[in-house]
This record gives C-alpha cells, sequence and structure tokens, in this order.
C-alpha cells in the first residue's frame, strides 16, 4: 500500500493503517478500539457543510443563556428529585437520606459543569457571575441575562419535579393542611422545592449567619479551584471538588437549613408558590435568596486579596501584565526581584540556584539566609539550572532539572520543574527584562559554555561527619540543601546505644573474670555469648519519614566484624544486623558499611576477612531491599583514628589480632582482592556495591582502571585527598581530576561524598553569609589547580604518613564550603563526550542477544540506526574509489558488455552502499553497472523506489537471496539493467559475473554473523580471474577481561534462563577492566582467526563435492552427521596472556578488524573494532559493539599468571557455534607450569551456544548497530 493510500485509509476509516506492521498495541489500541467501532458499530457521516453554516449562524447569547438554563437544570434537577423520593416516603431510609441528597447535588454539579460549562463557562450561580464581572473582567452587560437563564434554568426544574411527583405531592399537601399546616414549611411539598426552616427556628440572625458561612466556605473553594496557579486541581477533578463541597455542606447543615444559591433558590420558589400559596415568601425567603450574594463576595474577595498570586498566573502563562513587558518589568525592577538575577546573569552569564544573591566584599557572592530569600524554597528538592546566552540579544532559557535521588520525592529522571521556577521564571517576559542589564560574554566563556551544554554529569554529592554533633533533622537537611549538598550521612544508632553495648560486654568479661577467679574450667561454666536487646527510642536518631529518602545511613564503624576474638565478633554482627533491621523498617535505602578491619584472607591464624564477608551476607538477607556500599581504600589501610569504645581493643589475649605492620610493602591490589572475595561470597549481590576512598596519591593506572569494572556507589574524598592552592583553597591534582572524570562517564556514576571535611556551615548561625557551590568560584578558588605543587610520595610513603597528613590537613579552611565549592567547579568543567560515547549513551554494558541474520527480515527502524554511522560507509566509498581507479590501469577486464564495471551490492538493505557505488564511480568518473541484491521483500520495495526517485533509474533491484542469485541478466539485444554507458553487444551466456561484489556483511566478531557462508554462497557470480570482494579479508580478535557486571546480570538471567551463560552477547564494554598486560609476542589483543575472500576455486569445488555426498571422512560436519561441506569455515585458536596482577575473568572480549581493499601499495582502506587501533583505521566507527563470551564461574588468578584461551568456531552444515575454553596457569620452574583452573565449555556442539540456521539469507547486519 503506497502512503497516499494508507493516508487516504487514516482520513476515512479513522485509522493509522501506517501501525499495521509495527505491532504497536500499547499505542495503537485506542485507534484500534475505533476502528473496530466504526467497522462493526457505526460508519460516522462526514460534517457537512450546511450543519457548520448553522452552527456558526447561531447568537452567542443564545448558546451562553441556554448552557447556564440547562447547567442550573442539570445541577438542582438531581437534588430536588432525590429529596421528594426522601419527603414523600416520610423519610424511610430506604428511599433516601441526607447523604444521599447531598450526592445527588455533588453529581449534578459535576454533570452541569462537564456539560455546559465549555459552553458559558459554568456560573451557574447568579452569586458567582458577580463575582466574575468584579474580579475577572466578565462583561456587565451579560449579567442579567446570566442571571434570567439561571433562575429559569431552576424554575424548569422545579416544575418538571412537580409535574412528575404532583399525585403524591399533591396527597402531602392534603395532609399538612388537614393538620392546619401550611404546604410551605419544612417536611411539606414546598420544602422539597425550595428551603424552609423548622417551625422552632425563629431566630432569623442565626439562620443568617449559617447560610452566610456556608456560602462563603463554598466561594473561597470555587475561587480556589478556578486558580490557574493552584498545582493541586487538575481541569478534569473541578468538577467533582466543587460537588463535594456544596455535598459537604448539605452533610453538615441540612438539619438547621440552607439554600447555597440565589438561582437555585429563587426558581424552585416561584413553583412552590404557584402550587402551594404565596407565603413561599416569607421572612425567611429573604435569607434563602439573597444571603448567598454577600458571602460570595465577601468569600471571593478574601482569595483575591490575600491568596491570589498573579505574579504566578503571569509566570506560568496564563494571563499578561495589563501593560504588556514593559510593565513586567517595571514591576520586577521597583519591587527588586530583577536586580539579584540581571547582577549575576550579567556577571556570570548565568542564572545561579534558585536563591536571591547578592554582591559581597572582593566580588563574591553570597546566598541571604532563607528568611531573606525573596524566591520561595524549592520544596521539590535541590534542582540546579543554567541560562545560556546568544551572541543575540534574545535569551534562551535552557533549565537543567537534576534530580538528586535524595531531595527529590522520587528518584525518577523525569522529575517534576521545581516550583520557583514554575512560580518565577517560565514567562518569556521575566527573561526579556533581564536581558537589558546583561553584558556580552566573553569568547573563553562562550566556549566553556558549549562544553557545558554538550555535557554536563550530574554531580550527587554528599556530607559526612564521622562525629556530626547533632541528628540529621529538616533543619539540619534544608541547611545542606542552602549550600549545595544533595544528601547527608546519618549514623544509625546513637551513642547511648553504643554505652548499652560496651556495658554488656563489660559485664560479661567481669562475670567471666568472676568465674577464672573462682577457679571454675571455663569449658563448664562459660556463659553464653550476651544477646543485645532491641532499640530503645534513644538508641537511635532515626525514624519513618520523607527525610530519610535524602539521607545514607552509616553503621557503626566501632564494631569489629573481623575480630579473632569470636565474642567480639558475635557482638559486632549482631550490631550490624539489628541496625540494618531498624533501617529497613524505617525505609532507608542506602547504608554504607565500613570495610574489614584486616584485608588479607591468606594468615594461617586469621580467619576474619571470610566472617566478615559471612556476615554481609547475612545483613544482604535482613534488608531485602536495601543497598549496601562497602566502604574500601583504593589501596593500602585507612588512616587508623582513636575510636572512643572502639570493640576492637575488647578481643582477649588468646585471640591476637593481626595488625598490619608499618614499613611493610603496600600491596596494591590486596583492597580490591579483598572486596572480590566479599562479593564472590555474596555471590555478586546486586545490591552491594563500593564505597572507593581516594588516597591523596593515586596508584598506577591498572588498579585505578581495576576499580573503574566494579560496581562503585560512591566515591570518598577527606581533606588528606585534596592538595592547597596558591590561594590556599583545597584542590585536586590533575590525576585525580582525570580520574573523577572517567569514573563520572559510567553508565551509573557513582555519588561523591566529602568525609570530615568539616560541618555544614551555617548550623552555629543560620543568619550567616555563605558561599553557594554553583559551579563559579571566583578565580581564587580554583587558581593554578593544575600546577599546585606537591611532592608525591610513594604508595608505602603514603600509607606510612597517613596520620601526619591528617593532622595538617585539620588546618582551618578559608571557606567552610571550600570543597564542595571545588567540585561543582569541576562538575561544571566536564570535558565534553566523544562521538562514540554520544552515540552509545545508554547502551552501555547492555546485553543484546545477536540477531539471526539468515531468519530475520529487518525492520526500516533498524537499518536507519546502521545509516546514522558516516565512518563506515565513507570507508567502504573510498575503498569502491581506489578499487575503481586502479581497475584500468591494472589492465582489468569488465564483465559488462559496455565495459563498465560491474558492482553487485549483496544484501542492499535500504541502498547506502548503492549510493556510495554510485558516488564512487561519479568521483572517479569510471562507469559502472550497478546490481542491487536484497531478499527482504519490504527493502526491495523501497530499494526501488530509491531507483526510480534518487538514483535516475540506474541501478538493477534483484529480489533473491544472493546465495540463490545467478548474476546479471544479459538478453539478446543487450543488458537487462541500466548503466551508465550501454552498448548492444549481446553476451554469449543468459548471466553475467560481476567484478566488485560489495557487502557489509561483517558482525561484532568479524564471522558471527555468517558472512563466510554468505559470500561463499554468493561467490560463483564473482568474475574467477579478476573479480574482487569488498571486504577482501577480515580477522577475528580476543581479550580476557573482568566485567563483573555483566557477570551479574547474566547470572540473574541463569535463573530463567539455562543457556544464558552459553550465549555470546553483543555488549559496549564499558565498566570492565582488561586483564592482559602487554609485552613482546603476547600483545593485550590477539588475533584468532581470518577469512579471505574470494576463495581459491579449488576449496569452493571440494566443498560443492562433499554437499553432494561425493567424498567422505573428514571432521566438523561430516562427523556430526552433515556431509562436511562448511568445513572449511571451521576455526580453532590457543592464544596465551601474561597477567602481571591477579584477577577474576568474567568472560571473552570479541572484536574484528577488516581490510576492505588493499591494492598491495598505497591504497589499503581499513576497518577495526579493537579498542589499541580503531583510531588509526577508522576513528569514530560507530557500527559496531564488541562481542562478548561469558564464563558460568569467574575464573580467579593470582599475580604473574598466564591465561589461555581456546576458542574453536564450529558447524555441522545446518549451523555455526563456538565454543570456548579460559584455562589459568603459573610459572612453578624454568619449563613447568602448573594448572590453577579452569572453565567450563560447552563441548556438545549443539548448538546452544550460537547457532545461525543456514537457510535464509536476508541482509545481515550487527545487533550492536541497534
Amino acid at each position: 500500500m503506497s502512503s497516499a493510500h494508507i493516508e487516504d485509509a487514516a482520513r476515512t476509516t479513522g485509522y493509522d493503517a501506517r501501525r499495521l506492521h509495527t505491532n504497536e498495541m500499547e499505542i495503537g489500541v485506542t485507534d484500534a478500539v475505533q476502528w473496530h467501532v466504526q467497522r462493526h458499530v457505526m460508519s460516522p457521516n462526514p460534517i457537512s457543510q450546511r450543519k457548520l453554516d448553522f452552527e456558526h449562524a447561531r447568537p452567542r447569547w443564545i448558546r451562553e443563556m441556554a448552557a447556564e438554563a440547562l447547567g442550573v437544570f442539570f445541577y438542582v434537577y438531581p437534588g430536588i428529585a432525590s429529596t421528594a423520593s426522601f419527603f414523600i416516603n416520610d423519610t424511610q431510609p430506604a428511599f433516601g437520606s441526607i447523604f444521599q441528597i447531598g450526592w445527588a447535588y455533588a453529581m449534578g454539579i459535576a454533570f452541569a459543569i462537564i456539560t455546559c460549562g465549555s459552553t458559558s463557562g459554568g456560573h451557574f450561580n447568579p452569586a458567582i457571575t458577580l463575582c466574575f464581572a468584579i474580579w475577572k473582567g466578565f462583561p456587565w452587560a451579560k449579567v442579567p441575562r446570566y442571571i434570567f437563564a439561571q433562575m429559569f434554568g431552576s424554575f424548569l426544574a422545579g416544575l418538571i419535579v412537580v409535574g412528575q411527583y404532583y399525585p403524591q405531592m399533591s396527597s402531602l399537601a392534603a395532609k399538612f393542611r388537614s393538620r392546619g399546616q401550611s404546604p410551605n414549611s419544612l417536611g411539606g411539598p414546598g420544602s422539597i422545592l425550595c428551603s424552609f426552616p423548622a417551625p422552632t427556628e425563629t431566630n432569623y440572625g442565626y439562620l443568617f449567619f449559617i447560610e452566610f458561612f456556608v456560602d462563603s466556605l463554598i466561594g473561597i473553594i470555587i475561587w480556589a479551584v478556578l486558580d490557574p496557579a493552584n498545582p493541586f486541581v487538575t481541569p478534569a477533578s473541578a468538577p467533582f471538588i466543587i460537588g463535594i463541597a456544596y455535598a459537604n455542606m448539605v452533610w453538615g447543615f441540612a438539619n438547621v437549613t440552607i439554600s447555597t444559591n440565589l438561582a437555585r433558590d429563587f426558581g424552585t420558589r416561584i413553583v412552590a408558590a404557584i402550587f402551594y400559596g404565596g407565603d413561599a415568601f416569607g421572612d425567611y425567603a429573604a435569607i434563602s435568596i439573597l444571603a448567598n450574594v454577600p458571602a460570595t463576595i465577601f468569600a471571593t474577595a478574601i482569595y483575591e486579596l490575600l491568596l491570589r498570586d498573579s505574579f504566578a498566573i503571569i509566570a506560568k502563562g496564563h494571563n499578561v501584565h495589563e501593560d504588556g513587558e514593559e510593565g513586567l518589568t517595571r514591576h520586577l525592577t521597583k519591587t527588586g526581584t530583577l536586580e539579584g538575577i540581571a547582577d549575576n546573569i550579567a556577571r556570570r552569564g548565568q542564572v545561579r540556584s534558585g536563591k536571591y544573591f547578592w554582591r559581597g566584599p572582593k566580588g563574591r557572592n553570597f546566598a541571604k539566609p532563607t528568611s531573606a530569600c525573596f524566591l520561595e524554597r524549592c520544596t521539590s528538592g535541590a534542582a540546579r539550572w543554567r541560562q545560556a546566552l546568544h551572541e543575540t540579544s534574545v535569551a534562551e532559557v535552557v533549565f537543567s532539572d537534576l534530580p538528586s535521588p535524595f531531595f527529590f520525592a522520587s528518584s525518577s529522571a523525569s522529575a517534576s520543574v521545581p516550583p520557583f521556577f514554575r512560580r518565577y521564571f517560565s514567562c518569556h517576559q521575566l527573561v526579556s527584562a533581564a536581558m537589558t542589564s546583561f553584558q556580552p560574554v566573553a569568547a573563553d566563556d562562550t566556549e566553556s559554555q558549549s562544553a557545558v551544554n554538550d555535557f554536563t554529569p550530574t554531580f550527587y554529592i554528599g556530607h559526612h561527619e564521622s562525629k556530626r554533633p547533632l541528628p540529621v533533622t529538616d533543619f539540619v537537611l534544608r541547611q545542606a540543601q542552602d549550600v549545595g549538598y544533595d544528601m547527608l550521612t546519618s549514623p544509625i544508632t546513637s551513642p547511648h546505644f553504643h554505652s548499652r553495648v560496651l556495658t554488656l560486654v563489660s559485664s560479661y568479661f567481669s562475670e567471666l573474670a568472676q568465674l577464672d577467679s573462682l577457679g571454675k574450667s571455663p569449658a563448664t561454666s562459660t556463659p553464653p555469648a550476651p544477646i543485645i536487646p532491641p532499640l530503645n527510642p534513644v538508641d537511635t536518631p532515626l525514624t519513618p519519614s520523607d527525610t530519610l529518602s535524602q539521607i545514607i545511613a552509616y553503621s557503626s564503624p566501632w564494631i569489629d566484624l573481623c575480630s579473632p576474638d569470636p565474642l567480639i565478633a558475635n557482638i559486632s554482627r549482631q550490631v550490624l544486623n539489628i541496625e540494618i533491621a531498624y533501617a529497613s523498617f524505617c525505609g532507608v535505602g542506602h547504608i554504607i558499611i565500613p570495610g574489614p578491619r584486616n584485608y588479607s584472607s591468606g594468615s594461617e591464624d586469621n580467619n576474619g576477612l571470610i566472617q566478615y564477608a559471612r556476615a554481609i551476607q547475612e545483613a544482604l538477607t535482613i534488608g531485602s531491599y536495601i543497598q549496601m556500599a562497602i566502604q574500601i581504600p583504593m589501596y593500602g589501610h585507612d588512616d587508623v583514628r582513636e575510636m572512643t569504645g572502639d570493640l576492637q581493643p575488647f578481643a582477649r589475649e588468646q585471640y591476637p589480632h593481626e595488625r598490619p605492620e608499618e614499613n611493610r610493602e603496600i600491596d596494591l591490589f590486596e583492597t580490591w582482592d579483598a572486596w572480590n572475595y566479599i562479593r564472590g561470597v555474596c555471590k555478586y549481590n546486586s545490591r552491594l556495591s563500593v564505597a572507593l576512598g581516594l588516597p591523596r596519591q593515586l596508584p598506577v593506572e591498572s588498579l585505578q582502571s581495576r576499580w573503574f569494572a566494579e560496581p562503585l556507589r560512591l566515591l570518598s574524598f577527606t581533606r588528606s585527598t585534596f592538595l592547597k592552592n596558591k590561594g590556599g583553597h583545597p584542590v585536586l591534582s590533575k590525576s585525580h581530576q582525570n580520574l573523577v572524570s572517567r569514573y563520572m562517564r559510567l553508565k551509573q556514576p557513582p555519588w561523591l561524598l566529602l568525609s570530615d571535611v568539616g560541618p555544614v556551615p551555617g548550623l552555629d548561625d543560620p543568619t550567616q553569609l555563605t558561599d553557594i557551590a554553583d559551579g563559579f568560584p571566583s578565580p581564587s578558588f580554583v587558581e593554578d589547580a593544575s600546577r599546585s605543587v606537591s611532592v608525591s610520595p610513594t604508595p608505602a610513603e603514603a600509607a606510612g604518613s597517613s596520620s601526619k597528613d591528617s593532622q595538617k590537613t585539620k588546618l582551618k579552611v578559608k571557606d567552610p564550603a571550600a570543597h564542595l565549592i571545588y567540585m561543582r567547579y569541576l562538575q561544571r568543567n566536564q570535558p565534553p563526550r566523544t562521538a562514540i560515547e554520544r552515540f552509545g549513551a545508554g547502551y552501555q554494558d547492555y546485553l543484546q542477544a545477536p540477531l539471526q541474520p539468515l531468519t530475520d527480515n529487518l525492520e526500516s527502524v533498524t537499518y536507519e540506526v546502521f545509516e546514522k554511522d558516516p565512518v563506515k560507509y565513507d570507508w567502504y566509498e573510498r575503498a569502491i574509489a581506489h578499487a575503481l581507479s586502479n581497475w584500468a590501469p591494472q589492465g582489468k577486464p569488465t564483465s559488462s558488455p559496455s565495459g563498465a564495471v560491474v558492482i553487485a551490492v549483496a544484501g542492499s538493505g535500504r541502498g547506502p552502499l548503492v549510493t556510495r557505488a554510485l558516488n564512487a564511480s561519479q568521483a572517479t568518473g569510471v562507469a559502472v553497472e550497478v546490481w542491487a541484491v536484497e531478499k527482504n521483500p519490504n527493502a526491495y520495495v523501497l530499494l526501488q523506489r530509491h531507483n526510480e526517485e534518487d538514483w535516475g533509474g540506474v541501478v538493477n533491484v534483484v529480489k533473491s537471496d544472493m546465495r540463490a542469485w545467478k548474476g546479471p541478466l544479459r538478453s539478446s539485444t543487450g543488458p537487462i539493467g541500466h548503466a551508465i554507458t550501454t552498448t548492444t553487444t549481446a553476451p554469449e551466456s543468459p548471466h553475467g559475473k560481476v567484478d566488485i561484489l560489495v557487502s557489509e556483511l561483517l558482525g561484532s566478531f568479524a564471522d558471527n554473523e555468517l558472512s563466510p557462508e554468505c559470500l561463499d554462497g554468493v561467490q560463483h557470480v564473482l568474475a574467477p580471474d579478476f573479480g574482487i570482494s569488498i571486504p577482501s579479508s577480515y580477522t577475528a580478535h580476543l581479550t580476557p577481561i573482568l566485567a563483573p557486571r555483566l557477570h551479574a546480570d547474566i547470572s540473574h538471567r541463569a535463573i530463567t534462563d539455562p543457556t544464558a551463560t552459553e550465549t555470546p552477547y553483543v555488549v559496549m564494554l564499558h565498566a570492565i577492566d582488561y586483564l592482559a598486560t602487554s609485552v613482546p609476542d603476547h600483545p593485550r589483543i590477539q588475533q584468532a582467526w581470518e577469512f579471505v575472500h574470494p576463495l581459491p576455486a579449488s576449496t569452493l569445488a571440494i566443498a560443492e563435492a562433499r554437499r553432494g555426498g561425493g567424498v567422505s571422512g573428514g571432521g566438523g560436519g561430516s562427523m556430526s552427521g552433515g556431509d562436511g561441506a562448511n568445513e572449511h569455515n571451521t576455526r580453532y585458536a590457543r592464544l596465551k596472556f601474561i597477567c602481571k596482577d591477579r584477577g577474576v575473568v568474567n568472560g571473552i572480549a570479541g572484536y574484528f578488524e577488516a581490510v576492505l581493499y588493499d591494492d598491495g601499495e598505497d591504497s589499503k582502506v581499513e576497518l577495526s573494532t579493537r579498542p589499541d587501533t580503531i583510531d588509526a583505521k577508522s576513528k569514530d566507527m560507530i557500527s559496531w559493539f564488541p562481542i562478548y563470551f561469558p564464563l558460568k564461574n569467574p575464573l580467579y588468578y593470582p599475580d604473574d599468571s598466564e591465561l589461555e584461551i581456546s576458542i574453536w568456531r564450529q558447524t555441522d552444515d545446518r549451523k555455526v557455534w563456538y565454543e570456548w575454553l579460559v584455562e589459568a596457569f603459573v610459572t612453578v620452574g624454568p619449563e613447568k607450569r602448573m594448572r590453577l583452573g579452569m572453565s567450563e565449555n560447552n563441548w556438545e556442539g549443539n548448538g546452544v551456544s550460537f547457532s545461525h540456521e543456514m537457510c535464509d539469507v536476508p541482509n545481515v547486519h550487527d545487533l550492536a548497530k541497534t
């Protein structure tokens, strides 16, 4: 179906036929239902011009009056009908109640607004109409018409109810008259229609007060609902809120009697006077009819004078200033609102955060305290937003709402716009006004701003104090937010709980000492280990509340889970479990657990690390929803701080605690080894992560890369991590800055925790002026940061002098928020992303199963993603151009009768390679005859359209499996296809040959999408002596990697899919570490095998003979029951990798390199996905992600080991699969090695690991491109 036909179908049926092939049930379900109804139930007639003319000719005032009358009718009729049913049946509960009557009025009001509100505005009350005229500018000329229509609607409702209940109401009237009572009294038929007080209610002042108060309350609610700046009311909910307001008053004051609406009462009272006597207009009638008007005016006056925020309405775009932008500018200038904004924008070209800035001494910006802040606090979080200036005098406001997972109620990346933005800065007028004071932006600022616009990562920065003096209250959180922190840490338990535990331990030891003094045997008289009682309110500062979403809990650092004393280890485990359980109860989302006291698991006398790992595993079970981060230094040991009440010294003498030697050599990978041990015991739990402590001296690059691959949740910075610049301000070294930039490129970047850098500024004195960490510090803060001089000690020296550094860095910093200010500066000055990072955003470490290219027909959107890579197609065009340029000089004949070079694109897809072949022909001036072969029937249609509209009909489009294509078809009179130059010379054979065969069948591992099999099948059309293939060869490459995130993901999938660990995946490898070290003869990434095209004719002849059964024997396919025709495409490689540092192999990373064209001279065109050669051969190419071969179980190896990878490409003539095996060896002698371990392997060759049914061949691409 053509697009024109599709559009016609959509117009006539109301159904978008273009969705038929997309399977968009979630999106198209409404259309589908609508189409079904129109097809099977009814077919709507088109709207006639006569109908449009009639509707256009209707007087507006008639429509408005009719809407008001009908609206009041819909409002009054359900209410008085429900009242009639109640009174006529002697108030029996089966026939109604006051509750039912209230709901009847509520729903009637909702029906009225829904039905008629869009036509007239939905006043339905004379008092509301008057208020609109007074406050909203409603035309006074319309007021009488509206009031008349409203009263008429009420009169009509009363008249119809009397007609419907006439016998019953007449009988009720007769009964009242027989008792000497007027029918127009409470309980009589007149009271069904309008309000009458009880006979005992003779105090008309009291009745007026009740009516006035009720009507005032309803009026305020109506005005609040109609306020466009009210964020709590949506248009859809307004009818029901107003209706419920009326119902509430009915339920509360019906026993006294209320009217609530002039029109409702006056119209029905006329009906009561007509049928039941003129006494319906008695003394109370004036109150019932008129009290509603002054009460509603009074209520709306209160709202307009005290509650209305007109500036918010302007900011939301619901209204404008009466004098336009000039008036708004005048207002902002007069009130001082513009002063702070303009001043800061002019100085920095940047709107800061939602605070009021003023310039202090030396040009520094300060934020006024909260009490003096003219902007209301952003209650939804510390959203930071920026304003980009352009060289023109127009300001384009770009707000970057950075939703912190703590200060926002929701951690969703699409959090709502902060209230201060919605209220004050969404209007274009304000920005235009501020532009009057803008100054030009310097060139260097413009470049910096461009980098920020390209990539501004979100830094979530927290504050941690080991000895926080105050509990984390709402005030503390607000103060931290004002300064610029996103989160705070809080201990789970208090010092009171700590003292209880110490008392318990001391009492137990005292009891043991007493038993020892009595000479009793410890084996028979030792009391059981003490049990810590449950928490009391004084034992913890935490309680379930909304503020917990802004807090990271911190477990007690004074416990020792690694203690060799079983008593201390038991008490420590109890403390941890109690804290985890209570934090889980309160709803804490994240907990930091101090790391083990001893990182070595190799000591003969110490089993502390396994005890620690077991305790963490238990804690993960207790806190089943809590994210836990183990605090571990990057290397070495944490600074030893004397803690009052530390449990470690309580260990008994018979259990000596192993302490690290002061001068022993630092084992750089010791802390990583401990972390790997802990997470291995915890089975790679996805809720377990690392809080990594950064030292002052960074280690070697290999260790930094190792931690980069781990699940980092926090990066911890202490005072000792920072240097001092010339101005005395804390800054990070260049290597630290690079590390932060690298780690913040992770798919889930870690949070940054400033630990013990000083208290939150302003807690002692909320009125003090505090620098704001907005990313724009004064130059002295970061001056000479990159040239800061610091003698860099070795890791051993750094560890040994850590205590001295800690004391030195306790010197008072000039600004209490200096560390935070610098970190925000780093955030704003992050380097821009590369092309690959921009393209792969969101795909990092995302596992994708490779396509089955011989059975799948790709969708257009998949092809479209492929075509976004300009590098690949540029390189293909270069290769074709080189081949064409060298064709004649090399003396090659052509296969076309016209003398044109015949090019066939096998698997043309949507035609990008066809376009590039034509471009190469035009650039070189060499005539070509192009054939586009495509199996996908959908892509075939598009290729024909391209040929007609874009290629001028010069391309021969063929729908065929490339292996079944017999070659260019020739006729007796000339070529069937069109070429740039043609001739009438007739060929001897009906099918010609191809000179250049172009394909893009490569996969992530070169051959994993069956490029060898596909090109072997189409080689019969290639000219045997001089034909060339593009690509001409390709090689597969391997390297072992550490990929804990991928391993955890695959292990989780293996729970429901047993083949998950046996399947290679296409993945954009990101959080990984390359384990091998490049040494002579053993590079980090090594070639496994190579495929070359075209194959020798003898190889194809043998394969064809075996396919027919003429040759038997051999291996591969023939041993698996096949005939072995594809055995020439099997491969095997065994590669050795040298690993200097210990590690864990989670899998194998696979890459490829391809030679598109090589004439042996200087025209070599190559593609590469190897990270070490991609820049040299095909920089910024994004078409292929690497392939990942996982290991079912991680393989650990020690320092100075050798890894050997064995990999097979297998086939049984029906499918192709891979088998892989990893072995670890260590050298134990000059010529002797010992195998340490071996991974499992899929030896069965059943295609479970990786198979391609060798049947249909669509255009083949790699899934990484999607």
